[in-house]
Parts: C-alpha cells; structure tokens; sequence
C-alpha cells in the first residue's frame, strides 16, 4: 500500500504548527555557556568567545547543535526539558518526544514528491529507504543530491530538524574519513556522547568548506511556499526561507534585523552580540 501524500502533507503542517513556537522556546532556554561550547565545536568562535557566522544559515545549524548535541551531564536540552513536562503543553511533550528520538545522518534524495517531501536513503541507517516530509525540498530538491542533517521520526514518516547543509564534493573525502573512523560502531548504535562528536565534526568540515554559502533566502511574501521549509536551529530562524540552489551569494543578517532564533530582539542586542 503506498503513501497517503496528501495525508503527510497534512500532518507535516499541523507538527510545524507545535514544532515553531516550540524550537523558539528551546532557543530561549539555551545558556550562553550551552551555545558557547556549540560554537566552539563547530568552529564558530573567534577570539575566545566571538561568535562569527560566515552565512545566516549558520545561525540555524548552530542552535539547532546546541539544542541536540550539547550535553550537560549526558544530557541535551530536550532531555532536560522532559524532565520538567510541566513546562510544556501535551503537544510539545508529545513532538519533544519524537525529537528525543531523533538522530544525525547523511541522506541522499532518491525522488521527489512534489508538495509533500522526498524519497531519501539514510546512508547511516544501512541505506534505509524513507520518506521525509518537507515542502521546502517537494520544491528544490534534486535526486542525487546529498546532504547531512538531523531527522525526526513520525508515524509514517521523518521530518528534519531544519539544518541540513548539502555535501559538496569537496566535503566528500574528509566526509568518508569521519566516517570511517567510527565504522569500529554501528553508526545507529552510537551513544549520544559519539554521536554528538560525530555530527560536530561533520558539521564543522561542512561549514569549513562553504556549505552554508550553497543556501540563499528569499524575502518575506516573495513566496508563501518559502515558508513551508526547514525548522530553524530550529525553524524560527528560518521562517524567511531557503533553498538548496547551488549558488553562493547568502546575504549577512543585519544588525538590525531581527535575530533568527525567533527571540523578538534585534540581531545586535541578541546572537549577534560581542
């Protein structure tokens, strides 16, 4: 029996609904020490403690790292949270749960569903054939095309986390080398602490060779479809939109924009603060 498209389609927009303000809350609880020791591990700091984003997706790969990969005795923050449920509504428990169940990979786009997501083989999950539901990339994605990112699983189908960056064929030895160093575990396997190691130096080898700058953003009602992509270090971030088109050229954020991490403040008084 195949997919219902229209069905994911559906469930897709009604989890986004939970997963926005959620992300925007999560950012919020992120410590200054928690988004430091982030940064660090991805390269992002300069000076010490000089927070230095070469493109605005970087924003979003960064909290969504911190969110998922900082450990505070073995903990990451969703961890934390589920601790405390009763800060949180039944339907943010319920998607924190999934997002618990999350897991870093590198996946290659099979085919495309136009308005509903794309076919896609988890290359850490023993060439897994699944379905990701995103509308962002039902509109620009390409089959062959490979990226690494984080993904959700739901009834039926994954969803990412909002910070996928594409492995260009520059990234691809030094992807295979990373790789290979932990082939001495079942990726699936990893324990959180590995795979935390893992994905921040994929990530940092990514960011290192200019991924972020394959990512540009339209502006805000130049189409609503935009508006239908990734979550944002989460999904706040990223509400302007982006896609996957190959061309470099990314817009800096303003000082005076508002932060994409969703806090309400302008960039200079918030993340972009020195």
């Amino acid at each position: 029996m195949g997919l219902d498209y229209d069905a994911i389609a559906a469930r897709y927009q009604s989890v986004r609904e939970i997963g926005v303000p959620l992300n925007t809350k999560l950012v919020r609880l992120l410590s200054r020490d928690d988004i430091n020791s982030g940064a660090r591990t991805l390269g992002l700091l300069r000076d010490g403690d000089v927070l230095v984003l070469g493109a605005e997706h970087e924003l979003s790969v960064l909290m969504d790292y911190c969110i998922h990969s900082v450990l505070v005795a073995g903990k990451n923050l969703i961890d934390r949270c589920l601790d405390s449920p009763a800060d949180f509504t039944l339907d943010e428990t319920c998607y924190m749960m999934a997002m618990a169940q999350s897991h870093y990979s590198a996946f290659s786009v099979d085919s495309v569903q136009p308005g509903a997501g794309i076919h896609a083989i988890d290359l850490f999950r023993e060439g897994d054939r699944i379905f990701i539901a995103d509308l962002l990339f039902s509109q620009t994605a390409d089959p062959g095309m490979l990226l690494a990112g984080r993904l959700t699983p739901l009834p039926g189908f994954f969803m990412t986390t909002g910070a996928a960056l594409p492995i260009l064929p520059e990234s691809c030895e030094g992807f295979k080398r990373l790789l290979l160093q932990d082939r001495k575990r079942a990726l699936p396997d990893l324990p959180r602490k590995e795979e935390a190691e893992l994905s921040g130096a994929i990530i940092r080898l990514l960011l290192q060779n200019n991924s972020s700058a394959h990512i540009t953003y339209g502006r805000e009602g130049e189409d609503e479809a935009w508006r239908d992509g990734l979550d944002p270090g989460s999904d706040a971030a990223r509400d302007d939109a982006a896609s996957f088109d190959g061309q470099p050229g990314l817009r800096k954020i303003g000082r005076n924009a508002p932060c994409p991490c969703g806090s309400g403040k302008k960039y200079k008084k918030c993340c972009g603060r020195q």
